[in-house]
């Protein structure tokens, strides 16, 4: 009977485990735990033999490596006890790293001691000294090649960028033949330098430098980000000129004639005689009003007049005044239109046109301001400030219009065009860095 429940028991488990492994027919058999990931462990067949074979393979190991020839290793039960002396840190290090490294070994005891005896270390520097003097002076005739490919690089760059024939061929602007002769030469030199580093076999040198070369130039592109706009503007600005030299321009706020323009600024030399250097980048984003580009030019003034005065009459002699004035074109035709009625007193606006080539546009406006004055003041037409009259007096009444050619011919000034300032800046641009050309194109 005791066999035949032993059977039965048997049987419950089997059907337990293969039918219904869903459901918990025996409640006394409890649940598996969670499989936990294996720990690492220590092997158990640590040896005395094994222990010896450490033993022997490290010091088959640092017998060939220098520095480390004179360690002493002992090992039990996987331990590795390293001690003696070792030259520097970055040996003890080492020794370290290849202990760990070797098959069998649980733990390493780092008791190696640097060297303090002074005779010692002085024969190891010397050592590497004499190892690294044979070493050059078997890479010497490399050497000797590499300086020659630089040199012959070097020649070859500056025979190549030498004329300027060739470049003017890609472009007849003078700022970009440069330009492109700098750039020519530096490849060159550069080709030759890898040449050279080639020939050394220092590949991971030049990949070092390429790599701190680039760090270094992010830094300064941070640093001389200004100068670097202001050199692309001037690039730009050479290329496609908005002015010419001794063009009389308008720059945001500053006015004067262009002095040059250089890699960094532009120059302008006021009336006064006064240079303004305005950096390219702010020159190449303004708004800009050249003077000089077209020669025929406006010139105008306003005139206050009473308010009786017959306008009709006063329009008509202002016109035929500036028409008479010395340098005044008669094509385009000046013209007096009103500008503004006031409660006292009428504002015309007078305006002419001049060729800047025959006249100077101060002098020129000068002119014409005097020679209104007079002419109004001999038709006897006011031109009030505040008050007037209700009505003119009978002995100002208007005069004809011809009598006005005999006072512009009184009145007429000298209206030639200053050279003065022109020839200072003729004069100075002999001399110093100049981006401007006369056969750019021009904006």
């Amino acid at each position: 009977m005791m066999k035949l429940k032993v059977v039965l028991t048997g049987l419950v488990i089997m059907l337990h485990s293969v039918v219904l492994p869903g459901q918990n027919l025996l409640p006394s058999i409890e649940k598996s735990a969670p499989a936990q990931p294996p720990a690492t462990v220590i092997s158990q067949q640590s040896t005395p033999q094994a222990d010896e074979l450490i033993k022997k393979r490290l010091k088959d190991i640092f017998r060939h490596i220098e520095g480390l020839e004179n360690l002493q290793v002992n090992v039990k039960a996987g331990v590795v006890e390293l001690t003696g002396e070792a030259l520097n840190g970055q040996a003890k290090e080492k020794a370290t790293q290849l202990a760990e490294r070797t098959d069998g070994v649980v733990e390493v005891q780092n008791n190696i001691r640097e060297v303090q005896s002074i005779k010692k270390r002085l024969q190891a520097v010397l050592k590497l000294t004499v190892s690294r003097f044979e070493t050059a002076i078997a890479y010497l005739p490399l050497f000797i090649i590499a300086i020659l490919v630089i040199l012959l690089f070097w020649f070859l760059a500056n025979l190549m960028t030498r004329h300027d024939w060739f470049f003017k061929k890609i472009t007849p602007h003078l700022f970009l033949v440069e330009l492109i002769k700098q750039f020519v030469r530096g490849c060159i030199i550069i080709l030759g330098l890898l040449l050279a580093f080639e020939i050394l076999d220092a590949n991971t040198l030049v990949a070092s430098i390429i790599g701190a070369a680039g760090l270094f130039g992010l830094a300064i592109g941070f640093a001389i980000r200004d100068t670097v706009e202001n050199y692309i503007s001037s690039i730009l600005l050479g290329l496609r000129q908005p002015f010419n030299p001794n063009d009389f321009v308008k720059i945001e706020e500053s006015e004067g004639f262009i002095v040059r323009l250089t890699s960094r600024a532009t120059i302008l030399r006021t009336a006064e005689g006064n240079d303004i250097r305005i950096p390219n980048a702010k020159v190449f984003k303004a708004t800009i009003i050249n003077y000089s580009s077209n020669p025929i030019r406006r010139f105008d003034f306003t005139v206050n007049v009473g308010i009786e005065q017959d306008l009709t009459y006063i329009q008509q002699l202002a016109i035929q005044t500036l028409t008479h004035i010395e340098g005044a074109l008669k094509d385009p035709a000046p013209s007096c239109s009103v500008e503004n009625l006031g409660d006292s007193s009428t504002l015309l606006q007078l305006c002419g046109w001049l060729d800047q080539n025959q006249a100077d546009f101060q002098k020129l406006r000068s002119n014409a301001l005097s020679v209104i004055k007079t002419v109004f003041d001999n038709a006897n037409i006011r031109m009030p400030k505040q008050a007037v009259e209700t009505s003119p007096p009978p002995d100002k009444q208007p005069q004809p219009i011809g009598k006005v050619k005999t006072i512009v011919e009184h009145k007429t000034q000298d209206i030639t065009p200053d050279r003065n300032v022109k020839q200072q800046i003729d004069q100075e641009r002999e001399q110093g860095e100049d981006l401007l050309s006369a056969n750019a194109k021009k904006e």
